[in-house]
């Protein structure tokens, strides 16, 4: 078991925002050519005069000049989510995985990603009311259809280049793809929907010694399950992360699109058919499961007894943060994830639960998107959430001002 005070004492050495992921590690979105060393700081875009040098893609010249600062003992302003978090940061949870610790000997500032997550494009079949056209078609095709949700809801999206034109950042990382595989230790392919991006399976033809991950909300058909089986059995180290964190008609609107008994019994149906595959739950915690989240991990855990867990707060949008929503399910939830899973998911969401209170005003602005949500949807937020009629924190009723 990793020592996490041994690894911040090694960070610190070099200086209190130092953080070995910003060398070892990256998130892409090549459909938009954004980049960020772990989630937690905001997308950067990549210059495509840079790509020249396909290594950009993870080398560009915003994350040089963060790693400089890094070295030189600041606390670069974009990692404010560690400096702000209470508790063991996630720098040092980061730092402490392996591929970071057998890499720990920062010599210069560029690198190649031990730790690769890509996502090759948008497409998707979900639109989730906390996503938006960067990271699903069905977003996409919604605003352009429609228009943007009040409150500048999209207002930080980027919406991605499209499928049927030349994508430079994609060209980058099929030309870096020989040496970069070389290297790799651990891959997550995500998206949209990776299962049905052609991408998926070319990369997973090719990587039969990297570890990987494949992101999958599951709710695609039968006959692209088997077309991911079929591709993924020769995988040597394959783990499936399954998006979701709540339950029937609650999953059903947050994730819209979504059936959740077929999703059910597709994980039982990949389980079966992958059995050596790890599989992993992948939750964006936020107000609308904070009610179901509890009884989500145990559905999952009836078809998959040793399933593992990964949970992560929701950040943007604001108004569907989790401390909109004060109940007695948080410390069932904690209970719960104590008793069933292990120690490093029981921190992680123990630090998520103690998040203080986002401003009243988010409630305004949930109102406000519920309201456009059920008009373009055809859902109904109050039938679905009977919880939000007495919010412990609300001066007044959500309930009540959505049924206006």
């Amino acid at each position: 078991m990793v020592k996490h005070w041994l690894v911040q004492k090694y960070l610190d050495r070099t200086g209190e925002g130092f953080c070995l992921d910003k060398w070892n590690s990256s998130t892409l979105h090549l459909g938009t050519g954004m980049e960020h060393g772990c989630h937690h700081p905001a997308p950067v875009k990549i210059d495509p005069t840079e790509l020249s040098d396909c290594s950009a893609l993870t080398n560009h010249t915003h994350k040089l000049s963060v790693r400089q600062q890094m070295l030189d003992g600041k606390k670069p302003s974009e990692c404010g989510y560690c400096w702000r978090s209470k508790g063991l940061q996630d720098r040092v949870i980061h730092s402490g995985k392996g591929y970071n610790l057998r890499n720990r000997n920062i010599t210069g500032l560029h690198s190649i990603p031990k730790y690769l997550e890509v996502s090759f494009g948008n497409v998707c079949n979900l639109g989730c009311a906390y996503c938006g056209p960067s990271f699903s078609s069905v977003w996409q095709q919604d605003i352009e259809q429609q228009g943007s949700y009040p409150n500048d809801y999209n207002k930080h999206y980027v919406n991605p280049i499209p499928n049927n034109k030349n994508n430079p950042y994609i060209d980058a990382f099929w030309e870096w793809w020989p040496e970069l595989r070389v290297h790799l230790e651990q891959l997550r392919i995500t998206g949209g929907e990776p299962l049905m991006s052609k991408h998926t399976y070319t990369v997973l033809q090719q990587a039969e010694n990297i570890k990987i991950t494949v992101n999958t909300n599951l709710a695609v058909n039968r006959s692209l399950l088997d077309k991911f089986i079929l591709a993924a059995k020769q995988l040597k180290n394959l783990t499936i992360s399954v998006s979701g964190e709540s339950t029937d008609a609650r999953a059903e609107y947050a994730r819209h699109g979504l059936d959740y008994k077929l999703f059910l019994q597709n994980l039982a149906y990949v389980h079966k058919h992958l059995p050596k595959a790890k599989i992993q739950i992948m939750s964006t915690y936020n107000v609308l499961c904070v009610t179901t989240f509890t009884d989500f991990l145990k559905d999952m855990k009836t078809i998959v007894p040793n399933i593992m867990l990964s949970v992560n707060r929701l950040q943007n949008p604001d108004f569907m943060n989790h401390t909109l929503l004060d109940t007695p399910h948080k410390a069932q939830s904690l209970d719960y994830i104590k008793r069933n899973f292990n120690s490093e998911a029981y921190k992680r969401f123990e630090n998520i639960i103690a998040d203080e209170p986002i401003v009243e005003q988010s409630l305004d602005k949930l109102i406000e998107f519920s309201k456009e949500f059920d008009k373009r949807k055809g859902t109904n937020f109050v039938n679905t959430f009977p919880e939000f009629s007495a919010p412990p924190r609300s001066a007044n009723s959500i309930y009540k001002e959505i049924q206006k």
